[in-house]
Formats: C-alpha cells, sequence, structure tokens
C-alpha cells in the first residue's frame, strides 16, 4: 500500500441480500466487511475484523 494507491483490506463480501434495518430495511443490499480494525468494540460480533486467528 502506498500514498497513490491505498488499499482496504477485505475480509468477506457477501449478497445480494435483504437488509434488515435502519432506513434502507427491505432494499436489496451487498455486503463488504473489511479487516484491520483497531477500536475493539465490546459489542463487536466480526472478531475476523480485528483477530487474525479468526481470518
Amino acid at each position: 500500500m502506498t500514498d497513490m494507491h491505498p488499499a482496504i483490506r477485505v475480509s468477506e463480501i457477501f449478497g445480494p441480500t435483504i437488509q434488515g434495518e435502519g432506513v434502507l430495511i427491505g432494499l436489496p443490499t451487498v455486503f463488504i466487511r473489511t479487516g484491520g480494525c483497531d477500536y475493539r468494540c465490546s459489542w463487536c460480533d466480526s472478531l475476523h475484523a480485528v483477530d487474525n486467528q479468526y481470518r
């Protein structure tokens, strides 16, 4: 990764599916999960995004 060509770590892509919450509920959606988060929120259900052992 360079300043000229930044990269985003993608850990999962899934869909199409139907959005199940929020203002877009019921609309077709594709989800892209990224990796490398360093916040470690207590409610996070995406361990593969923050911990290498789950990738």
